[in-house]
Formats: C-alpha cells, structure tokens, sequence
C-alpha cells in the first residue's frame, strides 16, 4: 500500500514501513525491477521487487512522495498543466 505518507508491505512472513519523512533516498534497479527504499532510521537498504507491475509501483510512488512534498492542490495543479495540452491536441470526433 502506498499512501502520502508510507509505504507498507504485508507479506506471509513480515509487514515492513517505510515512512516519507524518514526517506533519504529511493533507488530503482532496471535489471531487477526493485525499488529500493532507503530510510535514516535502519542501517539496511530494503525494498520491493514489484514483478510486472513495476511502472504501476513507481507511478504510484512518485505521486505519494510528490504529495506529500508539495501538497495535493500543488500536484494536481502539476497534473493538469501536464493534462491541458495533450487535452487540446486531440482529435475533434467527426461531426454528425
């Protein structure tokens, strides 16, 4: 789960944290798809290796980090500045 302020894992064996205000850095690995997950508060790096849905994950990830950086209102405004010309380059449907 990753919300605007963690991400959480709950596996059979263990649940792990990593909370965005202890985040030093965060690292992808393309070979492995790993997401790695850096935090101040542990001397081990750790992670999740997310298979095929990895640009889910990282999408995801990115927007809950940008969030909680900046502030919903601020990424949406991001958003749809991004949104607004690619809304107005697309094809007009066939008139009637």
């Amino acid at each position: 789960m990753i919300t605007t302020s963690r991400v959480v894992f709950t596996g059979s064996r263990s649940t792990r944290e990593w909370r965005f205000d202890k985040l030093v850095s965060v690292d992808t690995d393309p070979d492995e798809a790993a997401v790695l997950l850096h935090v101040a508060n542990r001397q081990k790096v750790s992670g999740l290796l997310p298979g095929n849905n990895s640009p889910t994950l990282q999408t995801y990830l990115d927007l809950g980090l940008a969030i909680s950086e900046r502030g919903p209102e601020a990424v949406a405004r991001e958003l749809q500045a991004t949104a607004n010309p690619h809304m107005a380059s697309q094809p007009q449907p066939p008139a009637v």
